[in-house]
């Protein structure tokens, strides 16, 4: 599968079948790391990083995934970068991976800012690869229109369901993943937490949340940084202000056998890797 004559800018960029062969190309390449087999297909390739805001994960991965395939970086950006439209395809590849049924009948459920760049593209990839995709969010924060519209009419071609609640005990209900982000994005004031917290604590992934949603084997999932307890400033500020021991997610989830949340970060390496290979390789 080859990428290389347009530009891959979001996920509707690329068709279900496009996606589900960057997903296999993904499978391919993890394996082939994890055996010692690995065939650099990028060798004297030279690709440049132009990053507009911090996100160190997204660049290393960017770097060991270039360099593992044979290529050259050249990193630009005086204040690092966040480009990340391959988290979209690693959280299905992880899906994938934790989930009897592979692709089919997958239902997951992301709770918190139903606006951020994350929760818009899961909904709108969920839609394309007919998955049960559910939102909980405060009705001020739900994805914008357009985009709930995008993904309803895809789902309708994919057989996809498509949620937006603001109930997040109904959301979560026989969901085989529980999904949540960071409750203040990138670029957004610090003062923002005075707000979000009391609109976004009743969307907070706890013990008693993932009871709810019926099911002893759901899996928990955040693409990463998690703000889960007071090991950091934010998290103490947060504990100090609020009294939350952890905002988006407790603990007592986030480091529970449900939590996939590193199988998920390390599968964001495969699958740049794997974009990067069908953009470039040949």
């Amino acid at each position: 599968m080859a990428v290389h004559a347009g530009s891959l800018l979001k996920e509707l960029d690329l068709d279900k079948k496009q996606f589900l062969a960057l997903l296999d190309l993904a499978r391919e390449l993890k394996r082939a790391k994890a055996d010692g087999t690995e065939t650099p297909r990028l060798t004297g390739k030279n690709i440049a990083l132009v990053f507009e805001k911090a996100s160190t994960r997204t660049r290393c991965a960017f770097e060991v995934a270039a360099h593992d395939q044979g290529a050259h970086v050249t990193y630009l950006g005086p204040e690092g970068s966040h480009i990340g439209r391959e988290e979209s395809i690693a959280d299905v590849l992880t899906m994938t991976e934790h989930h009897e049924g592979g692709l089919e009948g997958i239902s997951f459920a992301f709770l918190g800012d139903g606006r951020n760049n994350v929760a818009r593209s899961l909904l709108v990839t969920g839609a394309l690869l007919g998955m049960d995709v559910r939102i909980a969010a405060p009705r001020a924060l739900w994805p914008p229109e357009d985009v709930v519209t995008t993904a309803r009419v895809l789902a309708a071609a994919s057989g996809a369901t498509v949620l937006v609640t603001d109930d997040a005990t109904a959301a979560v209900q026989g969901v085989d993943f529980v999904y949540t982000d960071v409750w203040v994005s990138m670029g957004e004031s610090a003062a923002t937490w005075a707000t979000r917290v009391p609109m976004l604590t009743p969307y907070r992934v706890t013990r008693e949340l993932m009871a709810a949603t019926g099911r002893p084997d759901t899996k928990f999932l955040h693409c990463l940084p998690s703000v889960h307890d007071t090991s950091t400033d934010l998290g103490r500020r947060v504990f100090d202000e609020f009294g939350l021991d952890g905002a988006e997610v407790a603990d007592e989830v986030f480091s529970s056998w449900h939590s996939i949340v590193f199988d998920q970060a390390e599968n964001r390496l495969h699958t740049i890797k794997a974009v990067l290979v069908a953009a470039y390789a040949g």
